[in-house]
């Protein structure tokens, strides 16, 4: 094997060699293991999303995104930060348009599709959101850190799943309505359509 192992692939081979050698679990249910095995993938997928492609969706800013207006992105006294670009999946069965359509609220007039390309954080579950930093603002608000993130990550994927698990948990992306691409990093835009 030549050349520079990227993160990801060296820990899918690290957990293959664990589950090839029965080291990763030892236990007597065949079916638990494989389940658990499945699962550590899934979760490797999630971890390990670097140069994942997304084609996504943005509507109401005109039929196409003016790099220059791209803000970057600034902490707000909210679970939503100030500027970067907010997108759904174009496949998503509960996207800002299925949002808007059943709230009655926002323009659907105008639309355009792209793709990003890079380090993208996923927040599938729970687990997912209370894995990222949050600090107390100067009110004693519980907030998310998205500067932090943003030096990290090129955006960041709130999956259905995910939205519908942290809604209303503790701590909470409410506000986070649909399945919900930010882009953090207008650098990982690849192609406008």
């Amino acid at each position: 094997m030549g050349g520079i192992l990227t993160k990801r692939q060296l820990a899918e081979m690290i957990l293959d060699l664990l589950i090839e050698r029965k080291v990763f679990i030892r236990s007597s249910n065949e079916d638990k293991v494989k389940q658990l095995m499945k699962r550590s993938r899934e979760d490797l997928e999630r971890v390990y999303n670097i140069n994942k492609e997304i084609k996504l969706i943005t509507y109401g800013l005109g039929d196409c995104l003016a790099l220059a207006k791209f803000n970057e992105i600034k902490n707000n006294r909210w679970v939503k930060p100030l500027g970067g670009l907010w997108s759904s999946p174009i496949n998503s069965e509960w996207g800002w348009k299925d949002w808007c359509n059943q709230q009655d609220w926002g323009d659907l007039n105008s639309s355009f599709t792209f793709e990003i390309s890079g380090n993208i954080l996923c927040i599938d579950n729970l687990d997912d959101l209370k894995k990222l930093t949050w600090d107390k603002d100067k009110y004693g608000y519980t907030v998310i850190d998205f500067e932090e993130i943003c030096e990290k990550y090129d955006a960041i994927w709130l999956t259905e799943k995910g939205e519908r698990e942290t809604r209303w948990s503790d701590p909470s992306l409410y506000g986070w309505d649909c399945e919900t691409v930010l882009i953090l990093n207008k650098n990982c835009i690849k192609e406008i359509k």
